[in-house]
């Protein structure tokens, strides 16, 4: 009797994922082609192409787990029950992107260096800053329902690109003090934004 199981489609899905990860750090997500990835798996040419159909397709299911990791972070949002502690887990999340070192945290440059590019990744950004702004807003009306804060706040907003842009930046350095990062600076940044927006 054979011991040989059968991979699930999720556990395909992630095999492919990891694969298409590990060549998209070393050779860039450009010089990536499809025929790369499928080396790279136990798949046949066509039991892969039943998942993707092309290396955008992989890139953004890649982007999308990683800004839901980020959000995973969003039970802490909930667990808050003043504005002060909100405030606090929020600069904390902010500042822990900052020092993300997953082997996908790269994955978000070369996403930034496409938005000029690629319509479907521009989409996929808004998307993006949509879902973390509207968990931003739903968190600070589970401590305050009568909150005026909404996800078209220009100053939500604001903070919100201020620190994709620093995560974008961050990740030119592979030396984290080269770039000046200092945990407890940014976290006072970050907070003192956060009481105006969440007073």
């Amino acid at each position: 009797m054979s011991n040989y199981k059968r991979k699930s489609a999720e556990e395909r899905r992630s095999e492919i994922l990891e694969a298409a990860t590990a060549i998209f750090l070393e050779k860039g997500y450009l010089a990536t082609t499809m025929e790369d990835i499928i080396a790279e798996t136990t798949l046949s040419k066509g039991g892969f192409y039943h998942y993707y159909n092309n290396t955008r397709e992989i890139m953004t299911d890649l982007i999308r787990q990683k800004n839901y990791n980020d959000l995973g972070n969003s039970e802490r949002l909930f667990e808050a029950r003043t504005k002060e502690e909100l405030r606090r887990i929020i600069a904390d999340i902010f500042v822990d992107r900052m020092f993300d070192d997953s082997p996908q945290h790269k994955l978000h440059l070369m996403m930034a260096y496409e938005l000029v590019y690629d319509d479907a990744f521009l989409a996929l950004y808004q998307e993006q800053e949509q879902e973390t702004l509207t968990f931003l807003v739903e968190a600070v009306r589970n401590v305050d329902s009568a909150t005026s804060l909404s996800v078209s706040d220009p100053e939500l907003l604001l903070l919100y690109r201020i620190n994709n842009t620093l995560h974008f930046v961050e990740n030119l350095y592979s030396n984290k003090q080269e770039f000046g990062l200092n945990r407890e600076v940014l976290f006072n940044f970050y907070y003192d934004m956060l009481k105006k927006l969440i007073s």
